[in-house]
């Protein structure tokens, strides 16, 4: 299929004093072994000056009448996850000193889970970190769903950031859970209410002003990579709850899962790291801020980049994509700003895959970090090239009303294309003359082959 591009023009008239108690964030996740059989684990995150790691128990109900409990799990092996530079990781909390730290444990079962259109696997707990963006009970419920007939031995999409993120107040946070997902299912995110366990799963109160879709004043969500960004104003514990869905290639629900996590902001002496996010690809078009659709079989770059206000940091930039997308190689050019880039061949077999990368700015005791997601989705260019309409042209004042963008075009525009602005970066597809400036927006039909 053919790239066309059409035009369309506007003129207008310090010190850290934080501490998390008891149980600090959690998910619960499943991959298939086969014959029915589930491995299920639960992660959980516990602040080190709180209360001791217990034996769990998960709770499997299904909607073909079936209900039981695994209780007496313990777990593996702690890992430290606390967010401090490696010279000051011995004097966390997890190893008797007095610098925040957090310890990640798993717990794992094997279970059959018979064929039914609805399982459900949720763990709860009476205590989490107190938390300024609640009020009333501050419990903790997490649950994770899976249908073992429309999706027979189906893997849940998984968490590889297994961190409780330390940020900085009134400063740009950039966060992804990086989740990835082994079978090629679409992936929507969105964040949801807080749930606490009283006789069944409950909705946390928020404080006024709160709320799970906003756990942190300003905060967004990419439905597609999940990439989450605000500024926190006021210094505390943020419960912020991701749900991740998952639909097959037919758009059917199949299951879902969700993580749980506190957000501790504090005061920082420096800056923490920024991220354009894509700011350059070759072979491939951007479907959205850091999604890309490539080709199947076409060698293809991306490029992210990472800066940071302090002129003296050095970012050290890492990414999971040589794990996830074989033959693919990633490498840094630059300290501050670093571009990372990742080349890989599109691979149909392979698709779609979230990429997570973060820089980290080594400060001592707590480490500043930021990290993005590029979702890259692979296809074949089959079919009749779809028509982008006709240029179009229009004149807006500021004040003015919102407007579509499509309208404006003239012929027939195939709705499925994507919007760029005059600087060249994603652009929803309606204009706002309070918001937006003028000159030429692009609409671009077609796909990456």
């Amino acid at each position: 299929m053919l790239r066309h591009l059409m035009v369309f023009s506007f003129l207008l008239c310090g010190p850290f004093a934080s501490k998390a108690n008891h149980y600090s964030g959690g998910s619960i996740t499943y991959s298939c072994l086969g014959g029915n059989q589930y491995q299920i684990d639960l992660d959980l995150f516990l602040d080190c000056s709180g209360t001791a790691i217990v034996p769990q128990t998960l709770t499997f109900t299904s909607d073909c009448g079936t209900t039981f409990t695994v209780a007496g799990l313990v777990p593996q092996a702690p890992t430290e996850v606390s967010q401090l530079c490696a010279a000051q990781l011995a004097n966390s909390t997890c190893n008797g000193g007095a610098l925040p730290g957090i310890n990640y444990f798993r717990f794992t079962t094997i279970q059959i889970l018979p064929p039914c259109d609805g399982w459900t696997i949720s763990w709860n707990i009476c205590c989490r970190a107190v938390a300024i963006d609640l009020v009333g009970t501050q419990g903790m419920y997490i649950e994770a769903e899976l249908n073992t007939i429309t999706a027979p031995c189906d893997n849940s999409p998984v968490f590889t950031d297994q961190s409780l993120p330390y940020v900085c107040v009134n400063q740009p946070v950039y966060y992804n859970f990086g989740v990835t997902e082994p079978d090629g299912n679409t992936l929507v995110y969105q964040l949801i209410n807080g749930r606490y366990f009283n006789s069944g799963p409950q909705v946390l109160n928020y404080q006024p002003g709160f709320s799970g879709g906003t756990p942190v004043a300003g905060i967004t969500v990419d439905p597609i990579t999940g990439q989450v960004v605000f500024t926190p104003t006021l210094s505390g514990n943020y419960v912020v709850v991701m749900e991740v869905e998952q639909y097959d290639v037919n758009g059917n629900y199949i299951g879902s899962v969700m993580r749980d996590i506190i957000f501790v902001v504090l005061p920082c002496t420096g800056n923490a790291p920024s991220t354009a996010g894509v700011v350059n690809n070759s072979a491939g078009i951007l479907t959205g801020p850091n999604s890309i659709e490539v080709c199947d079989g076409v060698p293809f770059c991306v490029d992210v980049q990472f800066s940071d206000l302090d002129p003296g940091t050095v970012l050290q930039v890492v990414s999971q994509a040589t794990a996830l997308l074989p033959g693919a190689t990633f490498s840094v050019v630059g300290a501050n700003p670093a571009t990372a880039t990742i080349c890989w061949t599109g691979n149909i077999n392979n698709t779609p895959v979230n990429v997570l990368i973060q820089a980290d700015d080594g400060s001592c005791p707590i480490e500043n970090t930021a990290s993005v997601a590029v979702n890259i989705t692979t296809v074949v260019g089959i079919g009749p090239a779809p028509s982008p309409g006709i240029n179009g042209a229009a004149s807006a004042c500021p004040g003015g009303n919102s407007f579509s963008l499509l309208a404006e075009l003239g012929g027939s525009p195939d709705p499925n294309g994507y919007w760029t602005d005059p600087n060249g970066n994603a652009h929803g597809a309606t204009f706002d003359p309070l918001l937006d400036i003028a000159g030429i927006y692009t609409y671009t039909v077609g796909n990456a082959c």
